[in-house]
């Protein structure tokens, strides 16, 4: 039989199994898609890209956030914020940046930067959670 930690750990595994598999889905039809053509559906994909990819960043903080459920939370406001700022960054169409500092604006214009953020920004939201412990 398995144990409590091993059926989470095997949960975890095909959640991301899954989720990788949905995101290549959804990246190989964005990379058909012509930019000039079906600029609208251009960007459902990459919204759809960032968030998957946000909920990735989610699952790798999964036992924090099952520990917060359980135990109640609180939120770090300032380290929410940002996470929900970087994925806000990471789900824009690309060319919609006018930046301040031109090299901001160019390596915000690269997919793989864009990727990480929202990665980043899911594990930065669970991070955010801070957990209650009662006495």
């Amino acid at each position: 039989m398995l144990n409590s930690k091993a059926k989470k750990n095997i949960i975890y595994i095909i959640a991301n199994l899954v989720l990788i598999t949905i995101i290549s889905i959804v990246y190989d039809r964005m990379a058909v898609t012509p930019t000039a053509f079906l600029f609208d559906k251009l960007t459902i994909y990459i919204i759809s890209i960032g968030l998957l990819l946000f909920l990735f960043g989610l699952l790798t903080e999964y036992e924090k956030i099952l520990e917060a459920y359980k135990n109640g939370f609180s939120i770090n406001k300032v380290t929410f914020f940002i996470a929900i700022v970087m994925l806000i960054i990471s789900c824009l169409p690309y060319g919609s940046f006018i930046p301040i500092n031109i090299k901001v604006g160019v390596v915000l214009n690269y997919k793989i930067i864009r990727y990480i953020f929202s990665i980043w920004s899911g594990i930065l939201v669970a991070r955010s959670l801070v957990i209650k412990h009662f006495q």
